[in-house]
């Protein structure tokens, strides 16, 4: 733990500290809680380049260790050539109110959670695993895919700078990467909360907004959400709406209040990287503001300001440019994977026009749409956000329009939305261009944390007329707290503590075992470990689609057939690998066998117990050679086609 932390400290916050030195040694409007998420975010924005040129030119682990070691260094020396006097005043002192007091309480809480639960080991996560691993187990830098030797990599995670970072610490410290991965949203979930509480600080300006924006945070995609964005904060597109989203609006508002050129510099960086952790994070970021600038301009008729926020994205899609050109020849249409997204669209829009649901603009989905069953009272939920956003949030709004930026900042947003997701003429349009499964990570746009700090900020202002302030914080304080232990926002929470008792356990060589995977019941670390140590890296296994979907992430290899998804694989010949699996499962011919093995130059095949045409296998020993068995799984290695 003390080794890993350590070269994270190197890799995600000593190179920030350059950027900090150099451009914002006098800054006194940033305070030093808000420092520590964009420090971590500098760091990235530096981390990007490297990354940029590993990838183009093929750098070396060690190469990029070198340049990430270099900069730490140079960091070091900067602060200590700093005079102490200059060095005190670096970081400014936040304030802190009895809020501050819940919101430190609540994060220490989450990390003793995540330090017994650790991340998610299952969906996207077991793609991302693979592509780290193929990255951490080169000597040299490419673009990999998690799953299929011939397919085209993902172009969603081309050049990502998050996965070379993750892969580097793994090739120089040795680590186990899973080991490694479980812990890292200990580090990444107290950002989140800090950068969130940085962001409501500067829309609201007010310190009071900042932590109420944070126990927001906290209440809604932490305890309602059963803590799952704290267990997914290492996932790219986690990272960007929860860190450098909110980091970007705090540089956006500030550069409107202050007019100094660095911020809106850094602001567009920003944007700039997000693009590189995922696309879709661009376009949040530019919807975003973008909507913000029109609304500034319609409802204030501050056409100035309005420039500004026009002239953030403008630098943001210079920078991107050349990277935009170089790219676009790598992206290779994939009719095959579409066609089963315009597949599922059909189906969805068959079952609910309004798939994209409106209740999660004003709520997080697991409030709107549950993944279990919940009792009739929690159905009335999504009627519920409905009449509360526009009975008191908009009214509420349209007060402050004229005289708040924060009100313009959330109206705006609010409204558009519903506008570009929710607009059954445009969104006619759009199914033909973005699957539906993409536009609803547009509602992640929605400021539903603002929203909410928004209204409770308003009702402490107004309750502070009535009583000392010292009062109605304790009054609004007590009341938040209690709300932590009411069930409609916490079922999320009991129900997966409940349901997935999966504590990190490390055996006696420090490798992680814990059996959260899609198949339960089976122990399936052992084969799993002797894969990742016996087997060739980079060969083919063959094994049903289930198995095959969680090798790459533990093993590196390549598979014959697994699930088309997210992360999964993106290949024209889809059909025929799931084909060839079947053949190799059910046929008695072993010429068919042969040909079938011999189609995808599968070198192992890792069968369940059940799965027995073994006994097949074990007669052609001039074919099939046993390497492995217990209880539950057998290994076959293809000595020749």
């Amino acid at each position: 733990m003390i080794k890993i932390g350590t070269f994270f400290l190197i890799y995600l916050f000593l190179p920030g500290l350059i950027l900090k030195l150099l451009f914002f040694r006098k800054d006194e409007n940033i305070s030093s809680l808000s420092w520590i998420p964009l420090i971590f975010i500098f760091s990235i924005i530096i981390f990007n380049l490297y990354s940029l040129s590993a990838y183009i030119f093929h750098f070396s682990h060690k190469l990029v260790f070198c340049l990430v070691i270099s900069t730490s260094f140079v960091s070091i020396i900067l602060l200590l050539f700093c005079s102490p006097k200059n060095r005190k005043k670096l970081f400014k002192k936040d304030k802190f109110s009895i809020f501050a007091i819940l919101t430190f309480l609540l994060t220490g809480c989450i990390i003793l959670f995540l330090a017994y639960y650790g991340a998610a080991l299952h969906g996207d996560a077991l793609g991302f695993l693979g592509i780290i691993r193929k990255i951490a187990g080169s000597s040299k830098i490419y673009n990999y895919a998690a799953f299929y030797k011939e397919s085209q990599f993902d172009v969603t995670y081309f050049n990502n700078p998050w996965f070379l970072l993750i892969s580097n610490v793994i090739y120089m410290t040795k680590e186990d990467l899973i080991k490694v991965w479980l812990i890292l949203p200990i580090f990444l979930a107290p950002l989140m909360i800090l950068s969130i509480y940085s962001a409501g600080k500067t829309i609201f300006n007010s310190t009071k907004g900042g932590w109420l924006s944070a126990i927001v945070f906290i209440l809604i995609y932490g305890i309602s959400e059963g803590m799952w964005p704290m267990r997914t904060s290492n996932f790219p597109q986690v990272l960007n709406y929860f860190i450098f989203f909110p980091a970007s609006l705090n540089l956006s508002f500030l550069y409107l209040k202050y007019r100094k050129p660095r911020y809106m510099i850094f602001a567009s960086l920003i944007g700039f990287t997000m693009f590189f952790l995922h696309p879709v994070g661009i376009l949040i970021f530019s919807i975003s503001l973008g909507s913000f600038a029109v609304g500034i301009f319609l409802l204030k008729s501050n056409k100035e300001d309005a420039k500004l926020i026009l002239f953030i994205l403008i630098i943001t899609f210079i920078l991107l440019l050349p990277h935009i050109l170089y790219r676009l020849p790598t992206i290779k249409f994939n009719n095959y994977f579409y066609k089963i997204l315009r597949a599922e669209d059909k189906v969805i829009l068959s079952k609910n026009l309004f798939y994209l649901n409106p209740a999660r603009l004003f709520a997080p989905h697991y409030l709107v749409e549950p993944e279990f069953p919940v009792k009739k009272i929690y159905k009335f939920y999504p009627r519920i956000s409905y009449i509360f956003a526009f009975l008191v949030l908009f009214p509420l709004l349209l007060k402050y329009l004229k005289k708040d930026d924060s009100a313009v900042f959330i109206f705006s947003n609010m409204i558009t939305v519903p506008f570009v997701v929710l607009n059954p003429i445009l969104l006619f349009f759009l199914k033909y261009i973005i699957p539906l499964q993409i536009l609803n990570e547009f509602t992640q746009i929605s400021p539903v944390v603002f929203i909410y700090a928004f209204f409770l900020l308003k009702i402490l202002q107004k309750m502070d007329n009535y009583m000392k302030p010292k009062n109605s914080e304790m009054v609004l304080f007590s009341f938040l707290f209690f709300i932590f232990l009411f069930p409609i926002f916490n079922r999320n929470l009991v129900w997966r503590l409940s349901h997935e008792p999966y504590p990190i356990t490390f055996d006696s060589q420090n490798a992680v075992i814990r059996p959260e995977y899609p198949i339960y019941g089976f122990k399936i670390n052992p084969v799993l470990s002797y894969m990742s140590k016996n087997i060739s890296p980079l060969s083919v296994i063959l094994a049903n689609k289930e198995l095959s979907l969680i090798v790459p992430a533990f093993c590196n290899n390549y598979v014959a057939v697994t699930y088309v998804g997210h992360v999964s694989a993106i290949v024209k010949d889809q059909n025929l690998r799931e084909k060839v699996i079947k053949t190799v499962l059910n046929s008695t011919n072993i010429e068919e066998i042969k040909r079938a093995l011999a189609k995808y130059k599968v070198k192992y095949i890792l069968l369940y117990i059940e799965e027995t045409n073994e006994k097949d296998f074990r007669k052609n020993k001039d074919v099939f050679k046993q390497i492995y068995y217990d209880n539950n799984f057998v290994i076959f290695k293809v000595k020749k086609y």
